[in-house]
């Protein structure tokens, strides 16, 4: 499991991760980086927006078929992904899986902040110091990424709204 370290105490400071290239199906692998926030040497990143789904959310097909909500066997099934930081495995929710999975670029590394993984989550001071700085994290990044999730059934009724606004 990883660990996160400290984030200094002193000035604003950031995690961001390095995710490597791969494939789709490659396992995916990222390094953390801290930073220093606001400073002129800050690298640039993409920021991500995505949905947080929980678990129980989940499609679930088992040999061809869906397994419903109510359905016992989904409490067999593990819903969270690794991601691998050196040795040192994360686990995500399926969606954000999905996404770094379709965002990560096949030969090039690319840098992301991601609240999910850039912030220690079992970190309550952490995370409320994180939530103070969080516009400033959008509004620097290079590029706010959006994901919502893989295309589904329902995706192109999605788009016909949107156009119709």
């Amino acid at each position: 499991k990883y660990t996160y370290n400290a984030l200094p105490s002193k000035g604003d400071h950031i995690r961001l991760i390095k995710l490597y290239p791969g494939e789709f199906r490659d396992r995916i692998e990222i390094e953390i980086k801290t930073v220093e926030f606001d400073r002129f040497d800050t690298p640039p990143y993409f920021a991500l927006s995505y949905t947080w789904n929980d678990s129980h959310h989940d499609r679930l097909v088992v040999e061809g078929k869906r397994i419903s909500m109510e359905n016992p066997m989904r409490l067999e099934y593990d819903f969270r992904h690794p991601v691998w930081c050196g040795d040192r495995r994360l686990l995500v929710s399926t969606n954000l899986r999905d996404a770094l999975r379709r965002l990560r670029h096949p030969t090039q590394p690319q840098t992301f902040w991601i609240n999910a993984l850039c912030i220690n989550q079992d970190d309550l001071d952490e995370r409320a110091s994180q939530v103070l700085i969080i516009q400033r994290i959008y509004h620097k990044a290079t590029m706010v990424k959006m994901w919502l999730s893989e295309a589904g059934d329902d995706c192109e009724e999605g788009f016909k709204l949107i156009r119709r606004l």
